[in-house]
């Protein structure tokens, strides 16, 4: 589903896995789904499996209830609540740090899904002080990341260099890169 690709050995989430792995961040069960700690954990039994020093069925049971209560805990009404608002598919950005809807692209920006329904008035604007941002930009930005250091002219028309950072679910200026 493109969510990943592989550079020889190693595996890589791409741009499209990128933004589910933010939004199951919004996701209390997804503390154990996105965590890099339980991904080695199952790579350590697969790799005992692999080795005949641990059974097959025995970390699939374990599997079979983790995916069941990962399910009920999906279900209840935290997680469902936010779930039932974004759904993460090609066309969005990541989960939207104000009120976890999907982060969409709009003609001016992009933009929470949840504006409608909720009022949700997180947006990241196309083109912040003359300079018209990337999608990438957007996605590290959504992500927690500062975006590349760039060129903006300010309103008085003077050039400046700077990179952009969300703090506080708005977009500011970071000078320090």
């Amino acid at each position: 589903r493109n969510y990943i690709k592989r550079n020889r050995k190693a595996l890589i989430a791409t741009e499209k896995g990128c933004s589910l792995i933010n939004f199951l961040r919004q996701l209390s069960v997804s503390k154990v789904l996105s965590s890099p700690t339980e991904t080695a954990k199952w790579e350590k039994v697969l790799n005992s499996i692999a080795l005949g020093d641990a059974k097959p069925t025995d970390f699939e049971t374990q599997i079979k209830q983790f995916v069941i209560d990962a399910v009920k805990e999906f279900k209840s009404d935290k997680a469902g609540n936010i779930a039932s608002t974004a759904t993460v598919d090609s066309s969005a950005f990541g989960a939207c740090p104000s009120c976890g809807g999907a982060i969409m692209e709009t003609k001016k920006g992009y933009g929470c899904s949840n504006w409608r329904k909720k009022g949700c008035k997180f947006v990241i604007w196309k083109t912040i002080a003359n300079k018209k941002l990337g999608k990438k930009d957007v996605i590290n930005l959504l992500s927690g990341k500062a975006t590349r250091e760039m060129k903006f002219k300010s309103k008085k028309g003077s050039d400046f260099k700077a990179a952009l950072r969300l703090v506080n679910n708005k977009v500011e200026f970071d000078f320090g890169i």
